[in-house]
Parts: structure tokens; sequence; C-alpha cells
């Protein structure tokens, strides 16, 4: 196998990107650029110079049509789509599109798979017990992080492998939850459910993805939500100013290998 350094990385991952665009683009499904990939398209035109890896979010009606689509999870033997209903042992709550010739090894986790792209559901938040609905995910995310870790420590490890036989169950509690008040219809917010780290303060009026622009990405147009600088505020604060030099790494942790 060859090691792969941080541009021939990134250069995997705009492939994947393009061919995402291409197949939701085709199906009339909405998405937007997110997190490190909105932030390097709106700064940085295409990615951030130390980032190692790709985010879009998909409102959840579309997330969840785009998890049917046969392109994506029929016999194309360069990508593949990761979800529960297509892998019983993937252990995220949310989707992913893998380059199939390659393999990341990871650090601190037992992630195994290719070169990734995240794609995250922007499902409505419930306007009574809200609260109680982002505390109770977020127990469960930590859960869920914790059967997926490894450590060098001999006795951390330990418990993480022992933990590591209910990951799918986490796994499971976390999308059933996540999407449990969609059908209600109920909410003006939208919210990164499976993955946010502030499911509350982050979440955006509904409204904001039923408009959408392009930005420039490594010399392509990929599309963001029209009001993607607000966007980027409530989840970053200043997200123009670079972050201190030390803090300018990739932060999967993890070595990228073509077979």
């Amino acid at each position: 196998m060859k090691k792969l350094d941080l541009k021939e990385t990134q250069e995997l991952l705009l492939e994947i990107l393009v061919y995402t665009d291409k197949i939701l683009t085709q199906n009339n499904l909405r998405y937007s650029l997110a997190y490190g990939t909105l932030i390097g398209a709106a700064r940085h035109k295409g990615f951030i110079p130390w980032d190692d890896d790709l985010d879009i979010v998909m409102p959840y009606n579309d997330y969840l049509r785009m998890l049917k689509l046969p392109e994506l999870i029929g016999n194309n033997k360069k990508y593949t789509l990761h979800y529960r209903t297509t892998e019983r042992n993937y252990g995220y709550p949310f989707a992913k599109i893998e380059n199939n010739a390659t393999i990341c090894k990871f650090d601190k986790t037992t992630d195994k798979g290719g070169a990734f792209l995240d794609i995250f559901p922007m499902i409505p938040l419930p306007l009574t017990d809200t609260r109680t609905y982002t505390e109770k995910l977020e127990r469960l995310h930590k859960k869920l992080a914790f059967t997926d870790s490894k450590s060098k420590n001999l006795v951390k490890n330990t418990a993480h492998f022992i933990a590591r036989p209910f990951r799918s169950h986490y796994r499971d509690k976390m999308i059933d939850l996540a999407f449990k008040y969609v059908a209600l219809d109920n909410s003006k917010f939208l919210t990164d459910s499976t993955w946010s780290n502030d499911r509350l303060g982050q979440a955006v009026p509904e409204e904001w993805f039923n408009n959408y622009t392009n930005l420039e990405f490594e010399s392509q147009k990929f599309k963001v939500i029209t009001k993607y600088k607000k966007w980027l505020k409530i989840v970053y604060g200043d997200w123009r100013k670079f972050p201190p030099k030390e803090e300018r790494i990739g932060h999967h942790g993890f070595e990228l290998f073509v077979k």
C-alpha cells in the first residue's frame, strides 16, 4: 500500500465531493457544504490548508431520500455509502461515502474504511422537552464515542473493548431519538442532531435550507445555503480568524493509504 500525504489526501477527498455533488444534483436533492469544509470555501476557496476531511449537511427529507439512491447503494465499485441500513457493523449515526480503493488507519478509534465524506442530516428540533431531547442525545453520543475509542493505556483500552459490543445499540438509539419528532412537524428550527457538539445552540431556522448559492472550492463550485455566513458565526463565532499555529493540524488522526 502507498501512504498518501495531506495534499494527495485532499485530492482524493475532492473526487468524492465531486461525485456526491453530481449524484445529489441529478436527483434534485438539497445539500450544503458544512463545518470546516464550509470555512474552507468561504475563507480559502478550497480546503483549509491543514484540513483532512469533508463535511456536508442535508435537510432531513432529502437525507432520507439520499440513503435509498441506487447510485450510492448499488454496484458502484469506486464509492460506497455507509449507514446502518447498508452495513450492520457501521458505527456512526450519520452516513459516509467512502472511496473503496483506499484505507484509513486511525490512531485513537477502531474506525475502518477509506477516504470519506461525512453527510449529516439537519433534523427538526422539537419545541417541547427540547433540552431533555438534546441532553439525551449528548449522553448517547458520549457512550457511542467511548465504544469506538482505543487507548495505549491497558486499563482504558480494556474498558473500551468491553463496551464495544454495545456500539450498534447506542448508534441505533441515537438515530431513533434524533428522528423521533420529524413526523410531528412542530419545529421551525433544524439542527445536526446526530453529531453536533451543541445541538441546541447551533439550531438554525428551517427556512435557511430553502435557498442556496454556490461557492468556489478548489476551482469548482459547490452548493451552500445562502445564509452561510450567519450559520458559520453561530457555529464558530469569528470564523474568518485563523486559529493559533499549534492548532493548525488535522483533527481526525488517521493515515490514508491506497490499496
